[in-house]
């Protein structure tokens, strides 16, 4: 292989690298809905090279840790390409992803507009010094614990 035909492959991969990126900024924005680019895996060779991982990370609330883990409970390799996978793995992969959607864009109990009512609770401190100064509640929204359960 002739220098000029490493700097054309590098070239080459840095551009589908690039291509790759603006998809998975259009699923974070909104614009591409994440199961498209599961269904066009096959016929699209860029987004078919894309690993499930980065497709995974690209959707609003799932990071890196959550995607290994809906890897692993789907029984595949971490490194796992959508062109490689099945179409059982895909229906499945699609519809946890739809399952996951829907859930994130269920609205919340408060009213639009309205801040979220806070909830008190005590907060973590020393034993009590005797000297009659509790420490002071903390304050955590039903925004916070919504997202902890």
């Amino acid at each position: 292989m002739t220098t000029q035909d490493r700097k054309a492959l590098l070239l080459r991969a840095q551009q589908i690298r690039q291509e790759q990126a603006k998809i998975r900024k259009s699923i974070r924005e909104g614009r591409l809905d994440p199961t498209s680019v599961l269904v066009q895996r096959s016929t699209n060779n860029l987004m078919g090279r894309m690993r499930l991982t980065y497709l995974l990370m690209s959707i609003k609330g799932i990071g890196k840790f959550k995607a290994q883990k809906l890897i692993a409970s789907w029984e595949l390799p971490n490194e796992v390409r959508l062109e490689e996978l099945e179409l059982e793995q895909v229906i499945r992969i699609a519809e946890t992803i739809t399952k996951f959607l829907s859930d994130q864009s269920k609205p919340s109990t408060s009213q639009p507009g309205s801040s979220p009512e806070p909830i008190t609770r005590p907060a973590m401190s020393e034993p009590d010094s005797g000297d009659g100064m509790d420490a002071a509640p903390a304050i955590v929204t039903q925004a916070d614990t919504a997202r902890f359960q």
